[in-house]
């Protein structure tokens, strides 16, 4: 599917999400970043790219953490990364 570019709201959340993910410096990018949903039933999807010293063992926990920082922000909208 394509993703929006062009939509002020998208685009708004996706600077603040950004802006978060400065607290998690493994994270070295995100893309494909989309919002899905209407009204009150809202979910935030992107990929992470994140650096190769992150052990995988280390993967879970570091998602979480990404979700928990987001969360604080957004608890409006279901986090699928």
């Amino acid at each position: 599917d394509p993703v929006n570019i062009d939509d002020a709201v998208v685009n708004s959340t996706r600077k603040e999400i950004l802006e978060l993910l400065k607290q998690v410096p493994e994270v070295t990018s995100i893309h494909d970043f989309r919002i899905i949903g209407e009204n009150d039933y809202k979910s935030i999807l992107f990929d992470a790219v994140i650096s190769n010293k992150v052990h995988p063992s280390k993967e879970s926990e570091l998602k979480d953490k990404i979700k928990n920082i987001i969360m604080e922000k957004h608890p409006e909208y279901n986090l699928i990364i």
